[in-house]
């Protein structure tokens, strides 16, 4: 399977003047604290399932932006399948009495296999293997089952595509909760103005969004945590 073109990717869908994405990062999670959690590095729960929920710190947060976007038009809210996402777009969508709409496809960059705890993965080999990624290396992935950034852009690309083409011919605001890491790989791919280079220097912290809309076929950022894009 290769990885979609970006200069193809919105080919023939229809778009709306008023149709805008927002893309945002969940909350603070014990995934965010995890040197301050009372759990031995070994036996930390591996990130599946119902691991790794908002801390009192990241509710407030969701809180927030769910007050935020109270009085935004929205068309629909996705999310990725963890926990932490799901709480933050629970608080996303409940003002609006929407439905959450779950996608495996939009979780987190695995730098480990999923079944794995996460105290074995070494801040060493996450480094080395993006390190490698910047280098043009997309191949490269961790040890004991991590990801490479091939198959990273090859199942969210698609899903984000699927999520997006289909709603982007309404007026609105179409909402995708998802993680930090991903979310940087891949609004490369997504947004024709938005360049690996700007986005590790302008790296996402929890609630960060990034949006934007179609103009003149391609879905170009016009904000990015908050600052309006040229």
């Amino acid at each position: 399977m290769s990885i979609p073109s970006a200069s193809n990717l919105w080919a023939g869908i229809e778009f709306n003047p008023d149709f805008r994405v927002l893309f945002v990062r969940h909350a603070e999670s014990q995934i965010n604290i995890m040197p301050e959690l009372e759990i031995p590095r070994d036996a930390l729960p591996p990130d599946s399932g119902i691991t790794y929920p908002l801390t009192k710190k990241g509710m407030h947060q969701a809180k927030v932006i769910g007050e935020k976007l109270a009085g935004t038009d929205l068309i629909a809210v996705h999310s990725s399948t963890r926990t932490r996402c799901i709480q933050t777009a629970t608080a996303i969508a409940l003002p609006h009495a929407q439905p959450l709409t779950l996608d495996d496809d939009l979780v987190e960059i695995a730098f480990i296999d999923p079944e794995y705890s996460m105290g074995m993965i070494e801040e060493d080999d996450v480094r080395t293997v993006m390190g490698k990624w910047q280098g043009g290396e997309i191949d490269a992935a961790a040890p004991n089952g991590g990801e490479s950034l091939r198959q990273v852009f090859q199942r969210f690309i698609p899903a984000a595509q699927k999520i997006i083409a289909p709603t982007a011919a309404q007026p609105g605001t179409l909402v995708i909760v998802a993680h930090g890491g991903v979310l940087l790989a891949c609004l490369t791919q997504l947004f024709s103005n938005i360049t690996p280079e700007f986005a590790i220097q302008h790296m996402f912290d929890n609630t960060d969004t990034a949006s934007g809309h179609f103009i003149d076929g391609r879905l170009v950022c016009t904000d990015w945590h908050g600052v309006p894009l040229e």
